[in-house]
């Protein structure tokens, strides 16, 4: 931010110490969510996953678009799996979206280009330490991706009526922007 401030000077580079910490809030979590929560076993540790079910030879890749979707849906035993299935997927990208479309300032079409890469790469990850650990701990889910995009699709709605309702505009550059 310094670097960008010395830059460009430009006022709006000072951002204020509670979005700072907001940002910095988001993206520990954002690792913790989707990076973390990797699960290691041997051979004869995964065997025994396997015998007592707790694992099962799953796939580890989901390319039939809105399949998972429909079946949390269809199967739903509790408000927790649809809630983190399905409503965690759309927000998991929205502040980054935010950042980009309002913040940033990019096209509507950046934002997304920018937001399916991200939530590609996650889930290029989970596959490959699932691959590497052979523990389905996580899917890749073409899904996850519809969902993440959907997300960012309502940011890019919401980013557009902000800018146009100017009380909620200056609300939102208070809380954004440090005021000197």
């Amino acid at each position: 931010m310094i670097l960008h401030y010395l830059r460009y000077k430009q006022k709006k580079a000072k951002y204020s110490l509670f979005f700072k910490l907001s940002i910095l809030l988001y993206i520990l979590l954002l690792i913790k969510v989707a990076f973390l929560g990797i699960q290691i076993t041997d051979e004869e540790g995964y065997k025994i996953l396997l015998e007592y079910g707790l694992i099962n030879n799953a796939r580890f890749i989901q390319l039939i678009p809105f399949k998972t979707i429909l079946d949390v849906l269809s199967t739903v035993e509790t408000l927790s799996v649809t809630y983190i299935q399905i409503v965690g997927n759309i927000i998991l990208l929205t502040p980054l979206s935010f950042i980009l479309c309002y913040i940033k300032e990019f096209s509507a079409r950046k934002t997304l280009l920018f937001t399916f890469f991200v939530s590609l790469f996650i889930e290029s990850y989970q596959l490959i330490i699932s691959l590497i650990t052979k523990i389905p701990s996580h899917t890749f889910d073409i899904d996850d991706i519809i969902l993440n995009i959907f997300g960012a699709v309502i940011v890019i709605v919401v980013s557009i009526f902000i800018k146009r309702n100017e009380k909620i505009k200056n609300f939102i550059d208070n809380f954004i922007y440090k005021d000197n």
